[in-house]
């Protein structure tokens, strides 16, 4: 995420979505991988 390369985040989101990790979760890896990669990118 931290270089920009979003279609690799979109396939790595898709696996994680198929193995149970719910959109509240989602919500909070952005959340915190934001404060390591910056608010712009994440």
């Amino acid at each position: 995420m931290s270089q920009g390369l979003f279609p690799q985040l979109e396939a790595h989101m898709k696996m994680a979505k198929e193995n149970g990790v719910t959109k509240d979760e989602m919500v909070e890896i952005i959340t915190h991988l934001a404060f390591y990669a910056g608010w712009p990118k994440a």
